[in-house]
Parts: C-alpha cells; sequence; structure tokens
C-alpha cells in the first residue's frame, strides 16, 4: 500500500480504539453515581462489543501497521 493509505488507516485505527477505551473508562467511572446504572452497563457493553470489532479488524493489517498503530496508542498511555 502506499504511504498516505497507511497512515490513514493508522489514524482511523488510533482514533477509534482511543475513543472507545477512553469511554469505556469514564462511563465506569459515573456509573457507580448514575440514576440510570443499566444504561451506563448497556453503554459500556456496546463499547466493549465496538472495541472487540475494531480488534478484530487489526489482526487483518500487516505487521509494520500494526506496530506503528501500538506506538501512536502506546504516545497516548494506553495499554
Amino acid at each position: 500500500m502506499n504511504k498516505y493509505l497507511d497512515q490513514r488507516i493508522v489514524q482511523m485505527f488510533v482514533s477509534k480504539i482511543y475513543r472507545h477505551r477512553t469511554t469505556i473508562a469514564s462511563q465506569f467511572a459515573i456509573r457507580n453515581n448514575s440514576s440510570y446504572p443499566e444504561l451506563t452497563r448497556r453503554v459500556i457493553e456496546k463499547e466493549i462489543r465496538d472495541l472487540k470489532v475494531w480488534r478484530h479488524l487489526l489482526t487483518k493489517l500487516d505487521t509494520e501497521i500494526k506496530w506503528t498503530i501500538q506506538r501512536e496508542l502506546d504516545n497516548f498511555k494506553i495499554k
């Protein structure tokens, strides 16, 4: 693939994975103080399902692109 396309793929994966992870973390933080714990539980479950889809798609990419995505995620201090 060309460099531009590789860069766009990396940006897309990093932004989606980061968004899902931060949403899950924030939902866990507010769940205990929520008046609607069932709603926050469903939001968390949906975000986890979406994250699993992105992680599955990640397995289909070239090794070099996977390492680039991991380095970008490490920059956000996400493990």
